[in-house]
């Protein structure tokens, strides 16, 4: 499954206590690479990426791609 690592980084994240005290508003990613490798707004094959920026969780925080 293309989104695996963006599911099993947000899923591990919420199950920090950290993350619920604010809901992930208090969090901020770094990654090292073009925001559109994070940004896939569909399933189909061609498409390339993940999902990362279109997960609910991930729209808390602040991100620096």
């Amino acid at each position: 499954m293309r989104d695996a690592a963006s599911l099993d980084l947000v899923n591990s994240l919420e199950k920090r206590p950290e993350w619920s005290i604010m809901g992930g508003k208090d969090h901020f990613l770094v990654a090292g690479r073009i925001t559109w490798d994070f940004r896939r707004a569909s399933d189909e094959e061609t498409d390339w990426g993940n999902k990362l920026l279109f997960l609910l969780t991930a729209k808390n925080m602040s991100m620096l791609v």
